[in-house]
């Protein structure tokens, strides 16, 4: 009996321990299940990070580009609206120079057809005073005399021509230098009577002023014409030289 005893117990025992052995199965089980849970949990809570993390890098970088397109176009029309108001500011000081220069050399034109009716005044003078100076005294006929001296002097076509070119290069200062640039071959008359086409001079005034003939001017126009390369064309010799 006591043997039968000890065989339940045994069983008992045997029972209770598969028992829990089981339970211990089902709770590492259990726990597993959770572990699992939770990783894929953890794994779909990274991943929801990892995706808004992406979306706020994705949108940052679209408004970065918004940005700088906006800049840019800002930048691109700012370029712009100085670089037309440069434009602007240079036309009006490049037509405010001409202005200034056209008005100056017209003077200086003026001042050249006075110097012209001067010179033809004292011509005028200086003949009525040789046609007279054999009515006076020998002392009259002196000082006369120097007096026409002193005249056709001041009266000479150098003196003229000094005077112009003065004027003219206190002007023009950069106009001889453009005009050897680009003909080098121009000889010193040439040069003058560039000088003189330029203020749009006809022939008799630059006749006046060098004390060439007319014909000899005009000869000298054709010439010069060839030089400039304006043989067979229709462009005017003082158009031409009025653009240096």
């Amino acid at each position: 009996m006591y043997q039968k005893a000890l065989e339940y117990q045994n069983q008992y025992l045997n029972l209770q321990e598969i028992i829990l052995n089981s339970q211990k199965s089902l709770e590492i089980a259990r726990l597993e299940m959770n572990f699992e849970a939770s990783k894929d949990q953890m794994s779909r809570n990274s991943a929801k990070q990892k995706s808004f993390f992406l979306l706020v890098i994705f949108i940052l970088i679209c408004i970065s580009f918004v940005l700088t397109i906006h800049y840019i176009r800002n930048k691109h029309k700012s370029i712009v609206r100085k670089h037309i108001q440069l434009q602007h500011t240079l036309k009006e000081e490049k037509c405010k120079v001409e202005t200034d220069l056209n008005e100056k050399n017209r003077e200086l034109a003026l001042h050249s057809l006075q110097m012209i009716q001067q010179q033809e005044t004292n011509k005028a003078i200086i003949q009525k005073l040789y046609a007279r100076s054999t009515s006076y005294s020998t002392d009259v006929r002196r000082e006369l005399s120097s007096i026409i001296h002193d005249l056709e002097r001041e009266n000479t076509s150098k003196a003229i021509w000094d005077e112009f070119e003065h004027r003219f290069i206190a002007v023009n200062p950069e106009f001889y230098q453009k005009l050897l640039l680009s003909f080098p071959d121009l000889t010193q008359n040439e040069k003058r009577l560039c000088a003189f086409l330029k203020l749009n001079m006809n022939t008799k005034e630059i006749s006046t002023i060098t004390g060439q003939t007319p014909h000899s001017i005009n000869v000298a126009r054709t010439r010069l014409r060839k030089k400039l390369g304006l043989s067979n064309s229709e462009v005017c010799t003082c158009d031409f030289l009025a653009t240096m």
